[in-house]
């Protein structure tokens, strides 16, 4: 049987512009500027991955600060503000269910770069935390994606070979990550990401969850 592994930042929930406001606030307070570059490519990488770039640094002792800061900072946001799942979530999971005759969630995990602290919250935040069976996080790997290593871990906790997995994901180096571990992957693909690039990772490309039939869904798993 298939089982579907998601990433969350920007797929599942709808919270890049509020990373994106957390990575501000925290440069403000070190009187750092966050250049246009950095607003195009910091979705996809991990928290940690882009404090390293925009404070230049790979002290350990100096990111694990500054990423516990920047939790704190998105932690408030959104206590602040809610978190959304995105459009269509919560519709295609029961879809899932009833084309593949789930009788549990077993077969739904998330893989997120971020922290499973990180995960846990927005999840539940989102009230999505009770529709997937486990979690691989990014601090439970030394390489975070576009390195395979997330997703042959999840699949490996799982007890199935990759190519038995279905992996979405909306940035290129999640479909990097997806594609080199042996999954199938299909993107829908964030704001600002490079098209071309992501299809090239990517076994379909889709707009929205909406737009994934169910027939797309049995095609790619079997």
């Amino acid at each position: 049987m298939v089982h579907f592994l998601f990433d969350l930042d920007g797929l599942l929930v709808d919270s890049e512009p509020m990373q994106l406001e957390s990575f501000i606030e925290l440069a403000k307070r070190y009187q750092k500027n966050i250049n246009p570059k950095f607003r195009k490519e910091y979705i996809g990488k991990s928290a940690n991955q882009n404090i390293s770039l925009l404070f230049n640094t790979k002290d350990a002792i100096q990111l694990k600060k500054l990423e516990k800061e920047k939790q704190d900072i998105i932690f408030s946001i959104i206590k602040e503000k809610g978190l959304k799942e995105k459009k269509g979530v919560r519709d295609f999971i029961k879809r899932i269910q009833t084309k593949f005759r789930l009788k549990n969630l077993k077969n739904l995990h998330v893989v997120s770069s971020s922290t499973k602290k990180y995960i846990k919250f927005f999840l539940k935040t989102a009230n999505l935390y009770n529709y997937f069976y486990s979690i691989t996080s990014g601090d439970e790997v030394k390489k975070n994606k576009p390195s395979p290593d997330i997703y042959l871990l999840a699949a490996k906790k799982i007890g199935i070979p990759p190519s038995q997995c279905i992996a979405f994901e909306d940035t290129v180096s999640g479909v990097k990550a997806a594609k080199s571990a042996g999954t199938t992957v299909i993107a829908i693909p964030s704001k600002d990401v490079d098209l071309k690039e992501i299809a090239k990772y990517s076994d379909k490309v889709y707009k929205s969850f909406f737009e994934i039939k169910n027939k797309d869904l049995i095609s790619l798993s079997l």
